[in-house]
Formats: C-alpha cells, sequence, structure tokens
C-alpha cells in the first residue's frame, strides 16, 4: 500500500477497474463497451461476460452482486448482476452515470451522474437525489465517518475535492488545486484506505499464562462462593 514492490498484472492498461473485496476478484471493462471482464487479483484466470447491446460505464462489485450504470443501447442508468455479471435487470434511470460507490452500512449505492449524486438502495428501491444541478467524476463512501467525497467533472470548474454528509448536507471543500500548489490539479481517482490494528497474538507461554490466570480468578470466586454459603448456614462465623 505503500507503492513498494509493484507488480504487472497482465490486464489492459486502459479501462474502468473495480475490486470485490468479498471474493477477491478484479473486474474491469475497457472503454465504453458491452464486455465485462474479471480475473484473480493478480490478473490470473480471466473470464469475460459479453452483453446482448452497449454499453458499460461504470463498475462496483460487491458480494454475489455486481452493479453497473449503462447508456447508449442499454437503458441509461444502474443495472444489477450476478457476480459473473449474468442475469443482468435494470433497476433505475439516471443521469449518464460516471461512477458509483457502495455503503455496507445502510446497503445503498451512491451514483455520480452527468447532472447530480443520487443514492438508492441495492434493490433500487428508494431513489434520492442528494445534490443537483451537479457533475461529478470520481465517488466514494467512507462508512465509518458516514460521509460521502466527490471529484469535480466539469473541466471549468475549480479542480478539487469536495464531501459532504451522506444526504448531501453541510459540502464542503476537502482538497483544492490551490491546497496542493497546482493550478491544473486533477483527480484521476479516488479510494479510502482504512488503517487496521492487528490483533496481538498470544505465544505458548502467554496462551499457558492466559489460562493460569483466568483458573486462578475462577477458584478465588468460587472460594469466596463457598465461604459467603457457609457463612449464611452458621457453618462460619458470621
Amino acid at each position: 500500500m505503500d507503492g513498494s514492490d509493484p507488480e504487472n498484472i497482465p490486464t489492459p492498461s486502459a479501462g474502468f477497474f473495480t475490486i470485490n473485496i468479498e471474493s477477491r476478484k478484479l473486474y474491469w471493462i475497457v472503454g465504453y463497451n458491452d464486455v465485462l471482464n474479471r480475473s484473480e487479483l493478480n490478473g490470473s484466470g480471466v473470464e469475460s461476460h459479453t452483453y446482448p447491446t452497449c454499453c458499460l460505464f461504470t463498475l462496483e462489485a460487491v458480494g454475489d452482486d455486481l452493479f453497473f450504470g449503462a447508456g447508449l443501447a442499454m437503458n441509461k442508468g444502474i443495472w444489477r448482476a450476478d457476480a459473473d455479471g449474468s442475469n443482468e435487470q435494470f433497476l433505475h434511470v439516471t443521469s449518464a452515470p460516471i461512477d458509483l460507490a457502495y455503503d455496507p452500512v445502510e446497503n445503498k449505492i451512491y451514483v455520480a451522474g452527468a447532472s447530480e449524486i443520487s443514492r438508492m438502495n441495492a434493490d433500487g428501491t428508494g431513489v434520492q437525489v442528494l445534490l443537483q444541478p451537479f457533475s461529478a467524476q470520481q465517488i466514494v463512501v467512507d462508512s465509518r465517518t458516514r460521509k460521502m467525497y466527490w471529484a469535480n467533472r466539469d473541466p471549468k470548474a475549480v479542480h478539487r475535492i469536495q464531501r459532504s454528509n451522506l444526504d448531501g448536507s453541510n459540502v464542503e471543500d476537502f482538497v483544492t488545486a490551490s491546497d496542493v500548489g497546482n493550478p491544473n490539479f486533477d483527480i484521476g481517482g479516488l479510494t479510502i484506505v482504512y488503517n487496521s490494528t492487528p490483533i496481538p497474538t498470544l505465544s505458548g507461554w502467554g496462551f499457558l499464562a492466559t489460562a493460569v490466570l483466568i483458573l486462578g480468578a475462577g477458584l478465588f470466586v468460587l472460594r469466596k462462593q463457598f465461604n459467603v454459603k457457609g457463612a449464611t448456614d452458621g457453618q462460619y462465623p458470621r
């Protein structure tokens, strides 16, 4: 994650990529076409699924579900399919979908469209337009702090990353061109990485010491309870 030890993955060098964390699969489309590709994370075992009409715009793979934005010959909006891309079903019409994000806490899909940012339940119900009129290039959801982040799509706008609450309220600039000292600051992608602290592991002696402490505490509690009962029954002085 620090950029060291790079490896080449034998997939197309251009396209739209996403990772299914649960299944450990890499998904991608090349340009705006009708072919979905997936592979192992090292690029092996490539599988493809072709749709009857074109075109796929963006992908989000979650568990056993694949969500994608589509348009042109396909109904413009958000679709759902099985993890291999089959059994596709149209969920809801939107403006041209540019990017998708998933919130695992509320099981909602967030859509960065050509004219708005919206969200919906994973089954396509409960659609809410959060920000409109609007144009965003990339969108991600921070499921821990309950924020969403996006990058401007309009080349005439100030180049910046913004964020808000998940309902679209409290919009604020997060990073701007002036912050990084680059007037041509451009964002080709966003992601969120959470730091995790590993659970300490115990050695054999550590397990033994812990077991002895637990056993000792248990015997102490039992002895105390026995003494209290004996005193209550008149067997011991109170």
